[in-house]
């Protein structure tokens, strides 16, 4: 087991360089002619359009492609920026995080952005769960991970108050909320023998 005074700096905010990349990959595709279409407005687009003036007017090429730059140095920062802040949120709160790593798991798939983010509200759960106790000593938030079968497993554990029995099967429903049978509305075609 691993010991740190916050949350892993690889795995909290990825969302962030994932918008990134999305930014930089919408943007290729418009240049290359494979994403917007003119009139649409878009960065990668007005690169592609600008290239043929670079010579007499190079602001149509430069000011789109800074703002690429910025936007995607933004999101980056600010990643960043809210990872330093939960290592300060715990750390204040004297909150140790263990780190439970398995080995050889297999590939997770899935959006990492999305796993992300359930992790980070897990950690965030148990920190106010810690809070909520009231311990004077601080806490401490264990994440594991194993495989079991052909599954990964994500176990966040605390020494905090703990989850209502009630409310233990409805932990996931911001994530995952139920799916409603959806009533035919207006003409149906008929279905065919």
């Amino acid at each position: 087991m691993v010991a740190v005074n916050g949350p892993s700096t690889k795995n909290i905010i990825p969302a962030t360089i994932e918008i990134g990349g999305i930014i930089v990959l919408t943007a290729t595709m418009s240049f290359l002619g494979l994403g917007a279409q003119p009139p649409s407005c878009d960065w990668g687009l007005m690169l592609a359009e600008g290239r043929q003036y670079i010579t007499y007017a190079w602001w149509l090429i430069t000011f789109p492609g800074l703002t690429i730059v910025i936007a995607v140095l933004g999101f980056n920062l600010a990643g960043d920026w809210l990872r330093e802040l939960l290592d300060r949120q715990l750390t204040l709160d004297n909150i140790q995080v263990k780190i439970d790593r398995g080995r050889d798991l297999p590939p997770v798939i899935g959006q990492r952005a999305c796993l992300a983010e359930v992790i980070f509200n897990l950690l965030e759960n148990a920190r106010e769960a810690i809070k909520i106790k009231g311990q004077k000593t601080g806490g401490a938030v264990t994440i594991k991970t194993y495989s079991e079968n052909t599954r990964v497993c994500l176990e966040v554990s605390d020494t905090g108050v703990g989850i209502a029995p009630h409310l233990q099967d409805r932990i996931f429903e911001p994530f995952f909320p139920p799916k409603r049978p959806i009533a035919p509305r207006g003409w149906t075609w008929p279905a065919r023998p």
